[in-house]
């Protein structure tokens, strides 16, 4: 199997505005051209965006158009997943069309290996959906929902996602397993650990449909600043820490992919890890 390397961004969250707490907005400037630069070395075959490029103000256009400039730099393509800052400001027909973004959710295959897109705004209040659609009115019953089971994630900068692209994320985990391709799936709300405040509202339902088909190797996603990282039932679960956070400390992950294992190597707040995939199917 052909061994190669790819990216991972999570929060950028960049904006033309003054610091609060520990998000220093402008600072991600500097910080994604230094990840350009090194990554251009790096070459990797390609770059994943795992949401909140922008922070969302009544600027976003425009600091959404001077982060494209940076990411256009890379030499590499770069795939986008929505996040809920995103739509701040942004309708998600405008986000998607100055992110280059076909559909909200996709898939591909590359040197046997299947790499999944969610998006895990599908059902939101926080989505860019106008108040009149399905997908915010169901994203409301399902936040209300969430909320009357008394959930720790019932809150409105998370989201859920809906029955269609469920099934879809099965028939694609389904058709790799029967192709032979181990899975590495993308998106920006966590879905474990269990209960945790920055979940999806489905979180249980995801982790269920990730772990059952046994040849999804990792699951990455962003949203929660600090990161984390956890294993369940073969699936490798990790949150990457925001590049948004922090004066001037980066946070980005080179990940070198070979037949038996992910090589993850951390830069700022990432930490470096092994995670072994050296079986196709079960547990990994």
């Amino acid at each position: 199997m052909q061994e190669f390397d790819f990216a991972v961004i999570a929060d950028v969250q960049y904006a033309d505005k003054e610091a609060e707490g520990s998000r220093y907005y402008r600072q991600s400037m500097a910080k994604l051209l230094q990840c350009a630069e090194e990554l251009n070395k790096v070459e990797p075959a390609f770059v994943v965006q795992v949401g909140d490029l922008i922070d969302g103000s009544d600027n976003s256009l425009k600091d959404l158009q001077n982060v494209n400039a940076v990411l256009a730099q890379m030499k590499a393509p770069v795939y986008h997943v929505t996040g809920n800052h995103d739509f701040e400001g942004l309708s998600r027909s405008e986000f998607m069309a100055y992110t280059g973004m076909q559909d909200p959710y996709y898939t591909f295959s590359y040197a046997g290996w299947r790499f999944v897109f969610l998006d895990t705004m599908d059902l939101a209040v926080q989505g860019g959906w106008d108040k009149s659609s399905e997908n915010y009115r169901k994203g409301m019953i399902m936040l209300e929902e969430t909320a009357d089971a008394g959930e720790e994630f019932a809150r409105e900068w998370n989201g859920g996602i809906g029955a269609e692209q469920v099934a879809w994320l099965r028939e694609v985990l389904g058709r790799a397993k029967r192709e032979g391709e181990k899975v590495v799936v993308f998106g920006h709300i966590p879905v474990y650990p269990a209960g945790d405040k920055h979940n999806l509202w489905n979180s249980r339902q995801i982790v269920d449909v990730l772990e059952a088909p046994g040849n999804v190797a990792a699951y990455i996603c962003g949203h929660n600043h600090a990161g984390s990282y956890g294993e369940n039932n073969g699936v490798h679960y990790m949150t990457m820490p925001a590049m948004v956070d922090g004066e001037s400390q980066n946070s980005y992950a080179i990940v070198h992919v070979s037949s038996d294992k992910l090589v993850i190597t951390g830069r700022g707040a990432v930490p470096s890890r092994e995670i072994a995939v050296d079986k196709p199917y079960g547990h990994l």
